[in-house]
């Protein structure tokens, strides 16, 4: 059994009489998104518990966008 929730998400293998954290997920919950007119706009958002983050919307050297190019841009839930 899975169980997802803005905690990650959670997998049971005897009916729900224990559960192991699944922490090999990258993900987040925004709830707050704007962009910039930049050419390779920027992404700036409201991470569920987790402060403003802000980060590029593709890739410009790589195949994919990596966690190392996200950035704090705020604390609290506050957006």
């Amino acid at each position: 059994m899975l169980a997802g929730s803005d905690g990650g998400i959670h997998q049971s293998y005897d009916r729900g009489r224990s559960w192991d954290y699944i922490n090999t997920i990258p993900l987040g919950q925004f709830y707050e998104i704007s962009l910039d007119n930049q050419k390779h706009y920027m992404v700036y958002g409201e991470l569920q518990d987790n402060g403003s983050w802000s980060g590029p919307s593709g890739a410009l050297n790589q195949e994919d966008v990596t966690h190392y190019e996200w950035f704090r841009t705020g604390e609290g839930d506050c957006f």
